[in-house]
């Protein structure tokens, strides 16, 4: 792709896939990131569907990605008062039936 350079805003774990599948096809990026490192500690984590491992499946690291992960099997709900709005059990269950 001559002449064609793409931005991509934000190292999220969308930005990274998209520099790594643009790496793989040798397509000119540049990745703009506001925090230090791609990892800051936000008190956040990050959740993995069906589609998004079968993404990283396709890019060949999905297989070394999981001793990093952990299943989810319940999830409680809060909202930014602290009140509990929900929960779901069996989550994970759930989720690998679909």
């Amino acid at each position: 792709m001559s002449g064609l350079k793409i931005l991509i805003v934000g190292g999220s774990v969308t930005g990274l896939t998209l520099a790594a599948i643009f790496e793989r096809y040798g397509i000119d990026y540049t990745l703009l990131e506001n925090h230090a490192d791609v990892t800051p500690a936000l008190g956040a984590s990050i959740g993995l569907l069906a589609h998004g491992s079968r993404v990283l499946d396709q890019l060949g690291c999905f297989e070394e990605l999981l001793p990093f992960g952990n299943g989810i099997e319940n999830m409680d709900m809060y909202d930014p008062d602290g009140k509990k709005m929900g929960s779901h059990k069996g989550l994970g269950t759930y989720m690998e039936s679909m």
